[in-house]
């Protein structure tokens, strides 16, 4: 009888990623202002979460309004209030801007003194806060950029000039 091993040989199996490690569950009747959480699959932040009894035998549900932590952009869900909802890490840092390119790509200066050019102004996102960054640097400001990290997304949420003790 011939082994079936060799059927198998042809065969690869990869690991797919369900970005399991980017979110923990948490009820959604739990969740209270200000805590993060995904709506439409995009990291928010709560802004209300009203939590109603439907009846004598009804299950609570949940009204949860959040913010897009990159965008800005208002998403409402309604959920059962066991529901567990999926909450994102986030990851903050701060990094010393270098130079802007023409095009808006950022070079950076991690904590480990490492360059990274792997951002861009943030002109889809927060536009405002893009032209503050381009018009402080182009006057000589050193500035600090702070990025929020959460779901694979990174981005410049927020700027400050450098102390000049450094």
């Amino acid at each position: 009888m011939a082994s079936h091993d060799s059927d198998y040989e042809d065969e690869l199996f990869e690991c797919a990623d369900a970005g399991a490690a980017e979110t923990f569950p948490t009820s959604a009747g739990d969740l209270k202002r200000g805590d993060l959480v995904c709506i439409r699959g995009r990291p928010c932040k709560v802004l209300e979460n009203d939590v109603v009894k439907t009846g004598k035998h009804g299950h609570a549900k949940a009204c949860i309004e959040g913010e897009d932590i990159f965008t800005g952009r208002k998403y409402e869900l309604v959920a059962p209030g066991g529901f567990p909802m999926p909450c994102p890490f986030v990851k903050k840092c701060e990094l010393s801007l270098i130079d802007i390119s023409h095009d808006g790509q950022l070079t950076l200066l991690d904590e480990e003194n490492e360059e990274r050019c792997d951002l861009d102004l943030p002109f889809k996102e927060n536009e405002s806060l893009a032209r503050a960054i381009r018009a402080n640097f182009d006057n000589g400001k050193s500035l600090i950029l702070m990025t929020q990290k959460a779901m694979g997304i990174e981005a410049v949420v927020a700027f400050k000039y450098e102390a000049s003790g450094r």
